[in-house]
């Protein structure tokens, strides 16, 4: 999905460090957890489904994921989002 990478920093010593997500990035993933779609996530959060589906694009490009299940995962695992 994603043809570059946007996770790289700019160089230095943190070159492989991940850029982070945004809180809005962070929103969406988050609300997706419970396994809604791009249309009920953006229906919950008052988003346009297109900006959900950006965020979830750019999430999924940041966190290396190949899909957005992937990406949540990643997201719990390093306690980025919080579900309880």
């Amino acid at each position: 999905m994603c043809d570059f990478e946007p996770w790289r920093s700019s160089g230095g010593a943190d070159e492989n460090r991940l850029v982070p997500l945004t809180a809005q990035e962070l929103e969406v993933l988050a609300a997706s957890v419970s396994g809604r779609t791009v249309g009920e996530v953006a229906e919950a959060l008052g988003y346009p489904r297109d900006t959900v589906m950006w965020c979830l694009a750019e999430a999924i490009c940041k966190l290396r994921a190949r899909s957005k299940l992937e990406a949540i995962v990643i997201a719990l695992r390093d306690e980025l989002i919080d579900v309880s």
